[in-house]
C-alpha cells in the first residue's frame, strides 16, 4: 500500500503559517525549516533479521530575532494552536537573550535551481521488498560458510524552508542504502561492501553480498606487514573516507582568523593558493545524476555548483552569512554533497592493481580523527578487507594498519584516478593509486 505523503504545497503553506504565527507574536524576522518524511529500515546479524522499522516524522523549527536577538525552538506540532504556541515561546525566549554583533537579516526572495532526487520506484520500496535485498545477502553468506550484519535503508524525504523577508524553497529526495559485513568462522577475515542511490535502478543489493563476502573469504588468516611508508590503491570508500575531512575543515572563518589548515601565514586564507599538484578538484553540483543534492541550505541560501579546488588550486570555502557581509562576499553554505574528479584519462580500479609492483590495497577506513588541525593530520584504522598487491595480483590480506596522513599530502601522491562513483549520501569519488600512504602500527581488530 502507497502512504499518503505531504504535497509541496501543503509543506509550503504550513512554512508560511509558522511565519505569520512568528510574526503575530512580535518577531521582527524569523526563519522556519521543515524536514521528515517516510524511513524504513531492515537490521541484520548473524544471518538473520532482527529489527525493521517503519518510521513517519516531521518536525518545525522556527529561528525567531527581536531585533538582533535571536532564539530556535523545534517541535512537531502542525495545527494552528500548536504552531502559535511555538512561535510565541520562540520569541520570548529571543527578548531575554543578549543582543548579537553579528546578526544578519533573513535573506529575501531567491531563485533556487531544481533538482529532480525523488524517484517513484525507490519512494514505493515496502519493508518486504528491503527485507528481501538483506536475505540476498544473508543466503550468499550461509551458502559460503560466512556470518553476515548489516542495515538497508530506504527514505523519502522533504525539506522546505522559508523566511519572513520572502525565501521560500521546496525539496523532496529519496535514497536507498544497504550495508554489510561480513565474518569467517574462524574470525580472522572480514570484509564490507556497501551500495548507495537516489534511484533504484542505480543500486545493487547482490553486489554488496559478493563485495562483501569475497573480501571476507580473501582476508582469513593475514600476514603481519612492518608499518611504514607503503604505497596504496584507495578503493573509493577508502577515498570517501579520508578526503571527507576536508568538510570538518573548510571554513573560511576559521581560516581567516588563523585557526585552521586554509589560514594562511600572515593573515587571511589560502583562496588562490595551490594544495595539490594533480589535476584533481572537488565540486558541488547538486543537479549531477552522481549528487543530487538539496539546491537550498537550511538557511534558505541557493546551493549552486561551486569548484572548491580546480585542478589543486583553492578557489572556495564556505562562508556563513555574518562573515560573508564581513567580508564583502557571497554566503557559501557547507555543501550538502561533493565530488572529487580528475581531469584527464582514467584508470580503473582492476587496471590499477594490475598495473602495480608492490602496494596495499584498502577497502575502507574507520574511526578518523584530526591529530592536528593547522597542518591537517588525521589518524585512523585500516577496516574489513586490507591486502598486499604484488606483480600486478592481490596475493595475500595483511593484518590492518593504524595510519596518520594528511588528505592533502593523498591527494599530491595521487598516481592514477577513476571515475567518479557515489558512495554515500551524494559523495562521490574516484579509486586511487597513493605513492606514499603512512602506516603507524599494526592493528590486531579484524
Amino acid at each position: 500500500m502507497v502512504e499518503q505523503r505531504m504535497t509541496s504545497n501543503e509543506a509550503v503553506d504550513i512554512v508560511e503559517r509558522v511565519l505569520k504565527a512568528l510574526k503575530k507574536a512580535g518577531a521582527d524576522d524569523g526563519r522556519v525549516r521543515l524536514d521528515g518524511g517516510i524511513s524504513r529500515d531492515v537490521r541484520f546479524a548473524r544471518n538473520g533479521i532482527t529489527t525493521n522499522a517503519n518510521i513517519r516524522s516531521l518536525k518545525v523549527v522556527l529561528y525567531a530575532s527581536v531585533g538582533t536577538r535571536t532564539a530556535q525552538i523545534e517541535g512537531n506540532r502542525l495545527d494552528d494552536e500548536g504552531i502559535a504556541k511555538q512561535a510565541a515561546q520562540a520569541v520570548a525566549n529571543a527578548r531575554v537573550l543578549p543582543e548579537s554583533g553579528e546578526y544578519v537579516p533573513t535573506p529575501g526572495p531567491q531563485d533556487y535551481d531544481k533538482v529532480s532526487a525523488w524517484f517513484q520506484n525507490t519512494a514505493e520500496l515496502t519493508p518486504e521488498q528491503l527485507a528481501a535485498m538483506a536475505g540476498k545477502v544473508i543466503s550468499a553468506s550461509r551458502a559460503k560458510g560466512v556470518t553476515s550484519a548489516g542495515f538497508v535503508s530506504a527514505k523519502d524525504w522533504l525539506l522546505a524552508v522559508g523566511t519572513m523577508n520572502g525565501a521560500s524553497a521546496f525539496h523532496r529526495d529519496t535514497s536507498i542504502k544497504l550495508t554489510a559485513t561480513a565474518r569467517t568462522a574462524d574470525g580472522t577475515g572480514s570484509g564490507w561492501a556497501g551500495s548507495y542511490a537516489r534511484d533504484l535502478n542505480r543500486f545493487s543489493a547482490d553486489s554488496v553480498a559478493e563485495g562483501a563476502i569475497s573480501r571476507a573469504l580473501r582476508s582469513v588468516e593475514p600476514v603481519e606487514l612492518e608499518p611504514g611508508d607503503y604505497p596504496v590503491i584507495l578503493e573509493p570508500q577508502a577515498v570517501a573516507n579520508v578526503i571527507g575531512t576536508f568538510r570538518w575543515v573548510m571554513n573560511a572563518r576559521r581560516a581567516d582568523e588563523g585557526r585552521n589548515f586554509f589560514s594562511k601565514e600572515g593573515g587571511g586564507n589560502k583562496i588562490g593558493e595551490r594544495l595539490w599538484d594533480n589535476p584533481l578538484s572537488m565540486k558541488t553540483e547538486p543537479g549531477n545524476p552522481l549528487m543530487l543534492s538539496g539546491p537550498f541550505s537550511w538557511e534558505a541560501i541557493p546551493q549552486t555548483p561551486v569548484t572548491w579546488v580546480d585542478n589543486g588550486v583553492l578557489k572556495e570555502l564556505p562562508y556563513k552569512e555574518y562573515w560573508a557581509q564581513k567580508n564583502n562576499r557571497q554566503p557559501r553554505p557547507w555543501p550538502w554533497a561533493w565530488m572529487l574528479e580528475g581531469d584527464g584519462p582514467t584508470t580503473s580500479l582492476e587496471e590499477m592493481i594490475k598495473g602495480t609492483e608492490r602496494a596495499i590495497l584498502v577497502t575502507r577506513l574507520w574511526y578518523i580523527r584530526f591529530v592536528d588541525w593547522k597542518n591537517m593530520i588525521v589518524t585512523g584504522l585500516t577496516r574489513d578487507g586490507t591486502f598486499l598487491v604484488e606483480s600486478g595480483r592481490i596475493t595475500k590480506p595483511v593484518k590492518n594498519f593504524r595510519f596518520n596522513e594528511s588528505p592533502v599530502d593523498v591527494l599530491q601522491n595521487v598516481s592514477h584516478f577513476s571515475e567518479p562513483v557515489t558512495v554515500d549520501g551524494g559523495t562521490a569519488v574516484p579509486a586511487l593509486a597513493v605513492k606514499r600512504f603512512r602506516f603507524t602500527s599494526v592493528s590486531e581488530a579484524v
